[in-house]
């Protein structure tokens, strides 16, 4: 059986002259494989090479690295200039100015939506109170179920007690599910 190199797990060629025998553990290596390692490669072995030294990092090389801007991706738009500010400019083709201005209690951000219309919900509540459709635009959607099934479930004769309820509502609820105020 032909021995295999355990550096680089192919077979050795012992007649050749080109293996290399560990005096420890007797495991045959190519020539260069032992060369290239620096002794025996074979796992808690005496004959392997010792240990590297572990690398060491001075604080102020960490600290030049972190105050060091990252490296643009490809692609990245170029950083805006260092006067911007984006809470109180912003650029829309090429022209800087002040940002528009936000009615209070509108989300803004990513995920900002726009917030539902109390005239809407009224007229809805008014309207179609008895079906809860003015829950379903609000985004209560149990509420609107419930009402639904009070009016269906009783042919109709229980839709006076679900249009008052939607009346109440129409009343007193100024936010929607979302918890921001209607407009």
């Amino acid at each position: 059986m032909t021995p295999v190199c355990p550096y680089c797990s192919t077979e050795v060629a012992v007649e050749e002259g080109g293996a290399r025998f560990c005096t420890d553990c007797g495991t045959a290596h190519h020539n260069e494989c032992w060369e290239e390692n620096g002794g025996c490669t074979v796992f808690g072995c005496v004959a392997a090479p010792p240990e590297e030294p572990k690398v060491q990092v001075a604080q102020a090389d960490l600290d030049a690295v972190a105050a060091a801007p990252p490296p643009p991706f490809p692609g990245a738009p170029p950083p805006p200039p260092p006067h911007f500010n984006p809470v109180t400019n912003f650029v829309l083709g090429g022209y800087a100015g002040p940002a528009p201005t936000m009615p209070r209690d509108v989300p803004t951000g990513p995920y900002a939506t726009i917030p539902k219309s109390r005239a809407t919900f009224v007229v809805l509540g008014v309207v179609f109170g008895a079906f809860g459709i003015h829950n379903f635009y609000a985004g209560y959607s149990g509420r609107g179920a419930a009402q639904l099934a009070i009016t269906i479930c009783t042919l109709f004769f229980g839709g006076i007690i679900s249009w008052i309820w939607a009346i109440v509502e129409v009343c007193t609820v100024d936010r929607d599910s979302r918890n921001i105020v209607m407009l």
